[in-house]
């Protein structure tokens, strides 16, 4: 890769880290979600996993949804909930690739949450504020978990450290 090429790749990433990050993040899950998506998360009707194909940023559900059990579906909802899953104040220089996606239903309302699991990071659809992107650092390790039992055969997934 000639030089030109490196420069102009460090300041893709540059630029795309500093408009998934803003410096104006959420610091706490009611910030996050909003207090009526809020609700939502911490008590949906249903919970689906899929796994995700991102083309720089396209998005595309490359699996089939996966029904989470209420069992799993609790345990994600009190996860998402807690201000303790999250790195606030974080900020990274990464373009994430999500390749991971929970689904959270209630009624007609519904809450997506990407996962990056090279960056770190999640993102929130629909979310109460422009900046939906947070490092979920404390609790990777238990969502990584949770996606590579779901999706036990996939050949991508199991690459992921």
């Amino acid at each position: 890769m000639t030089k030109l090429s490196l420069s102009l790749v460090a300041i893709f990433a540059l630029t795309a880290s500093c408009i998934a990050q803003t410096g104006h993040e959420p610091k706490n899950v009611t910030e996050l979600y909003g207090k009526h998506l809020l609700k939502v998360v911490r008590n949906p009707d249903s919970v689906y996993a899929v796994l995700l194909d991102d083309n720089m940023g396209r998005l595309r559900e490359r699996t089939k949804r996966i029904l989470l059990s209420p069992e799993e579906s609790q345990a994600a909802s009190m996860r998402l909930t807690r201000n303790t899953a999250y790195g606030w104040d974080v900020w990274k220089p990464c373009l994430p690739q999500y390749g991971s996606r929970l689904i959270f239903q209630r009624g007609v309302d519904r809450v997506t949450v990407d996962f990056c699991f090279n960056c770190i990071i999640l993102s929130v659809t629909p979310s109460a504020r422009e900046e939906h992107d947070v490092d979920f650092g404390p609790s990777r390790k238990t969502w990584l978990q949770l996606f590579k039992t779901e999706f036990s055969k996939d050949k991508i997934l199991s690459k992921v450290e």
